[in-house]
């Protein structure tokens, strides 16, 4: 009918709408693996010096590329200037772009990066990395007993829950996409033949994520595995795990290996 006006309920979906963008690491067998589609929160985990920071990078990078501001928090002095412009060049993005579109901070305090959520909404950042969530978290969790340092880890669980809620709940309106990374420790025994599924740090925290993406190393080779996802089948379903090489630019595909489900074992976290 001319002249109709159609209305809208508050925060209906336009299910018309086939306009679903996704993160860039660069690599395009690596992307398709991924999947990750942009306004959603996307858990990186695994033990140290697997990778987790070069694929953060190259995800980020990969939206400096197109013109979208990356906001990148480094909880672990981890990120160095030297390698963020050797993959900028690697992949031709010019200076005058990387300053205009990646912002780097050092925060070690888990108050000042929580704070930097709404810096990250005020100045319309379209990525948010949190480099690493788990380091400056423990930092909080002191107590004198074991029943004292549970309540106090749920407590702050809880906190920074409703803290990243109520990011989420203005920032997904705005399409932007949130990025946390934590390390966790492998169990120093493992059973022979078997593939050990790590357990998702901050099991209450981490329900917040969409996305979890685990990254291991085996013999020398590093490998990264859908924990769950969004649109698209966990290993749980497709038990399939990308190999992958760190070069200049970041993350580069190798392979896909295919392992048995009845291979793959788990534990649950005690909390």
């Amino acid at each position: 009918m001319q002249g109709e006006v159609e209305v809208r309920l508050k925060g209906e979906v336009d299910l018309e709408s086939d306009t679903e963008e996704t993160l860039s690491t660069g690599d395009g067998e690596v992307d398709n693996f991924l999947n990750l589609v942009k306004n959603t929160v996307t858990l990186i985990f695994g033990p140290a010096f697997v990778g987790k920071t070069t694929l953060a990078l190259s995800l980020s990078l990969g939206e400096v590329r197109r013109g979208s501001k990356v906001l990148y928090l480094d909880s672990e002095g981890g990120v160095f200037v030297r390698r963020v412009k050797e993959m900028s060049e690697a992949r031709g993005i010019g200076k005058s772009t990387l300053i205009r579109c990646f912002k780097l901070l050092r925060l070690y305090e888990l108050k000042e990066v929580l704070e930097m959520l709404d810096y990250a909404l005020k100045y319309k950042f379209d990525l948010i990395v949190v480099d690493s969530l788990s380091r400056p978290f423990l930092k909080e969790l002191h107590a004198p007993t074991s029943e004292e340092l549970r309540r106090k880890y749920e407590l702050l669980s809880s906190e920074v829950y409703f803290e990243i809620a109520d990011f989420l709940r203005e920032g997904q309106d705005r399409g932007v996409s949130l990025i946390l990374i934590s390390e966790i420790k492998l169990p120093a025994r493992s059973r022979e033949g078997f593939f050990y599924l790590m357990p998702l740090p901050f099991p209450q925290l981490s329900t917040i994520a969409k996305n979890a993406v685990g990254l291991f190393m085996k013999d020398g080779r590093r490998f990264m595995y859908l924990e769950r996802h969004a649109i698209q089948p966990s290993i749980y379903e497709r038990p399939t795990l990308l190999e992958f090489t760190i070069t200049k630019e970041g993350v580069k595909y190798l392979g896909l290996a295919e392992i048995s489900k009845e291979r793959i074992y788990r534990q649950v976290p005690i909390l």
